[in-house]
C-alpha cells in the first residue's frame, strides 16, 4: 500500500533535494578540512622562514668571531627545523586526506548531476507504466463484468419481442378476414392455362 501511494516524481525530486543537501554539507566540511591544510602549510612555511633567519644570524655571529652567539642561533635553528618536520608530517597527512575527500566529493557531485539528467526520463517512464497499468486494470475490470452477458441477454429479449409482435400481427390479419381476401387474390392471380384446364375438366364432368 505504501509503495502504491508513493508518487515517483515527488519521490525523485525529494531524493535529489536530499542528495543536494548532503552534498552541500559535505562540501562545507571539505572546505574546513582544506582550510586546516592551508593553515598547516602556512605554519610550515613560517617555520622554514625562521630556519633561514637563524641560519643567517649564526653566519653573522661566526663572521664576527662570536661562537657563543653562533651556537645560540644554531640552537634556535634546530628548534625551528624540528617544527618544520612536525608541520610537514601533519600537512602531508592532511593533504592526503583532503585529496581523498575531494575525489569523493566530486564523485558525489557527478552522481547528483546524473540523477538530475535522468530525472525527466524516470518520470516519463513512471507515468507511462502507470498509464499502462491503469488501462490494463480497466480492461480487466470490463472483461470481468457481466455487462456483455446482459447485453447478449437483452439482444435475445428484443428478438423474442419482435417475433411475438410479428405473430400477433399475423393472427390479427387472420381474425379480421384478411385471409379470405388472400384466397381470392390467389384465385385471381392463377395462370390462364390453369383456368382453361379447369373449364375443360368441368365440361367433361358436366359441371
Amino acid at each position: 500500500m505504501i509503495s502504491k501511494a508513493e508518487d515517483p516524481e515527488k519521490m525523485i525530486n525529494q531524493l535529489i533535494m536530499d542528495m543536494q543537501e548532503q552534498f552541500n554539507k559535505a562540501k562545507s566540511e571539505v572546505a574546513v578540512a582544506i582550510a586546516e591544510e592551508k593553515k598547516l602549510q602556512m605554519a610550515m612555511q613560517a617555520e622554514k622562514g625562521q630556519v633561514e633567519n637563524w641560519t643567517k644570524k649564526a653566519e653573522l655571529a661566526v663572521s664576527k668571531d662570536d661562537d657563543q652567539l653562533a651556537l645560540e642561533a644554531l640552537g634556535r635553528k634546530k628548534i625551528h627545523t624540528e617544527m618544520v618536520g612536525k608541520y610537514r608530517t601533519q600537512y602531508e597527512a592532511q593533504k592526503g586526506s583532503n585529496d581523498s575527500l575531494r575525489k569523493s566529493l566530486k564523485a558525489l557531485g557527478d552522481k547528483i548531476e546524473d540523477a538530475k539528467r535522468e530525472k525527466g526520463i524516470l518520470v516519463a517512464r513512471a507515468k507511462r507504466a502507470e498509464a499502462q497499468e491503469s488501462i490494463q486494470s480497466t480492461v480487466s475490470d470490463i472483461d470481468n463484468m457481466s455487462a456483455f452477458d446482459t447485453f447478449d441477454r437483452m439482444a435475445d429479449k428484443v428478438g423474442d419481442m419482435e417475433a411475438r409482435a410479428e405473430a400477433s400481427a399475423e393472427l390479427n390479419k387472420t381474425l379480421s378476414g384478411d385471409d379470405l381476401e388472400k384466397k381470392f387474390d390467389a384465385l385471381e392471380s392463377s395462370d390462364d392455362d390453369v383456368m382453361d384446364e379447369l373449364e375443360a375438366l368441368k365440361a367433361k364432368m358436366n359441371k
